[in-house]
């Protein structure tokens, strides 16, 4: 059976619902009272950990990816039901996955194409679900209509669409997905694979890339502009410890610090100046800088530097730069703030989208678009160009 899974107690009902509405008013918000401690952005939507795990999102729900159960949108956090607990998070364009503590990959949201993994395609799944194949995943990641995680030892596996051949197990054909976990480079050691729109990209322990799917704009790293539905090697000789995938760009993070990204740069998303796609090789950005963690979204990407200072670049129709403007930024540009963040999650879409970002005080913020409450401050604001404080938080520190 093909539609919405609304599940209350083990039980399955088939519903209608209106899809963006939200459940208040903005003046008769319920009171909450939440405790933070991660952040993670899709296309229009925020989700974040508590300290214990549990997960909280806010934003547009018309698939079901705040995982309340129902389509109802949110102008702040609300719970994810089903009483799961997760040591990391990761959101996708309209769905999430996460990991528990003993390695249980649990996806939620749009599952049209098989994106959250359970073997069975649906509209959505409105509440947290085991991917199947009891796989012990170290690593997971939610990208645009397909997923893919690492198990424990070292091999790759995805699921959803493989219209441009983003699961890497050989096949590109339009319509045609995969609803549970295929394996991709299961002889190779992994450490990660992140997901772009249409694209994925695995790191091997030597620090190594490895790009499968969409190659449009030279987002698969080899040269080419051929899609590849078998992972091919990223050129250019650096050695990453860390990936960042979006739209149709990808960034990496060498031990020392050093950013690089290749790909689509219609925006100024690589940050290198320029809004010449990067397809030769990976380009090195703000080499001024020594960069903690990087995030890569839809038509923009965020960083982070080893002293806590945030940095975005590219489109910047809503303010999702948080620099105070509406400009595009072809390079690194300072958020407008006076805080200081450990890491930040750039929005999925390239348009009409938010960045958040999680301070050192331990407080969420927020900036860009707010239309449909993906900024979780409690109002809709088409514009934010500056960060705002998703509502209801417990400063940690």
């Amino acid at each position: 059976m093909t539609g919405l899974r609304v599940r209350q107690w083990g039980m399955m009902l088939v519903v209608s619902a209106a899809v963006g509405c939200f459940g208040g008013g903005e003046d008769d918000l319920p009171d909450i009272t939440v405790d933070l401690a991660s952040v993670a952005t899709g296309a229009f939507h925020g989700c974040a950990r508590t300290p214990s795990g549990l997960p909280w999102c806010w934003g547009t729900n018309g698939s079901g990816q705040l995982g309340t159960n129902d389509l109802t949108d949110a102008l702040q956090p609300v719970a994810v039901q089903g009483n799961v607990t997760l040591a990391t998070l990761s959101a996708g364009f309209n769905h999430n996955c996460g990991l528990t503590s003993s390695g249980q990959g649990i996806c939620w949201g749009a599952n049209d194409r098989g994106q959250v993994g359970i073997d069975l395609a649906t509209f959505a799944e409105a509440l947290p679900a085991e991917v199947a194949g009891s796989i012990t995943f170290v690593s997971i990641s939610a990208g645009g209509a397909h997923s893919c995680g690492v198990d424990d030892a070292g091999a790759g596996f995805c699921w959803g669409s493989e219209d441009f051949g983003q699961l890497g197990n050989g096949v590109a054909a339009r319509g045609d997905f995969e609803a549970g976990p295929v394996t991709v480079l299961a002889d190779s050691l992994l450490t990660a694979v992140v997901t772009g729109a249409n694209h994925s990209c695995a790191l091997t322990a030597s620090g190594n890339v490895l790009c499968w799917g969409a190659a449009d704009d030279g987002q698969l790293g080899d040269g080419l502009l051929t899609q590849s539905p078998v992972p091919v090697l990223v050129t250019g000789g650096q050695a990453f410890v860390s990936l960042a995938a979006g739209g149709n760009h990808t960034c990496g993070l060498t031990a020392a610090g050093a950013l690089y990204c290749w790909g689509s740069n219609e925006f100024g998303q690589i940050g290198d100046g320029g809004a010449n796609r990067r397809i030769d090789s990976p380009v090195q950005i703000g080499a001024s800088e020594t960069w903690a963690q990087v995030s890569v979204g839809g038509g923009h990407t965020c960083a982070v530097t080893t002293d806590n200072r945030a940095f975005c670049w590219g489109g910047n129709d809503s303010g999702q730069l948080g620099d105070g403007t509406l400009d595009l930024r072809a390079v690194p540009t300072a958020v407008s703030t006076d805080l200081r963040f450990t890491t930040v999650a750039a929005g999925r879409s390239p348009a009409t989208t938010a960045t958040c970002g999680m301070a050192t005080s331990g407080v969420v913020y927020c900036w860009g678009s707010g239309r449909f409450g993906q900024l979780g401050s409690g109002e809709q604001v088409l514009e934010q160009v500056t960060p705002v404080a998703v509502r209801g938080q417990i400063e940690n520190n």
